[in-house]
């Protein structure tokens, strides 16, 4: 992800263990662009798709350039990024 300059309006620091509902609100006010960055992102909370993949993909279906970046795996417990990278392209290149 570049590093930019510029002016900004506000900034909040959001932090564990409250972080879900304030990372969803950040998801779902991006306008233009939304740059994230995970060490784990799971498709999905067991039987049910991540809400932060659900905000991350509902971005995406704004408009909104949407790009992740997620830890390369390093072993077994690893392979749910690869999971989601590989959902996240299959839906971005069904523009």
């Amino acid at each position: 992800i570049p590093v930019e300059t510029g002016e900004i309006d506000s900034a909040e620091l959001v932090t564990a263990p409250d972080a879900l509902d304030a990372l969803i609100d950040l998801f779902q006010s991006a306008a233009n662009s939304l740059e994230i960055e995970f060490m784990s992102l799971p498709p999905n909370w067991g039987s049910n798709q991540s809400p932060l993949v659900e905000a991350i993909i509902e971005a995406a279906e704004r408009g909104v350039d949407v790009r992740v970046l997620l830890n390369k795996p390093f072993g077994s417990d690893d392979l749910k990024n690869i999971e989601t990278a590989t959902l996240l392209e299959t839906l971005g290149q069904c523009e």
